[in-house]
């Protein structure tokens, strides 16, 4: 089996495609991200952090990864609050 070179959010994305039989929102992703314990969320958003090298094929792409980026981001800085 070939290893899965996609992203987080492409992941799960695919994944919620699969369960639900559409796309999720931002807000939907962040709830899915929130289940991940926290060492496990910050080592993505590093990752994420990491590769901005990524292009995108057009700045559409590019501003709906920010939105699911940012939704993630600001999910994990809530639960980090309440140390969680």
């Amino acid at each position: 089996m070939s290893e899965d070179t996609r992203d987080y959010i492409d992941r799960t994305l695919a994944k919620c495609e699969n369960m639900w039989g559409r796309q999720a929102t931002p807000e939907e992703l962040a709830k899915e991200f929130a289940r991940l314990p926290l060492a496990d969320r910050a080592e993505e958003l590093t990752r994420m952090g990491a590769d901005n090298t990524r292009e995108f094929s057009t700045a559409k792409e590019a501003a709906r990864n920010y939105r699911y980026e940012r939704a993630m981001r600001d999910m994990h800085d809530r639960l980090r609050k309440i140390d969680r």
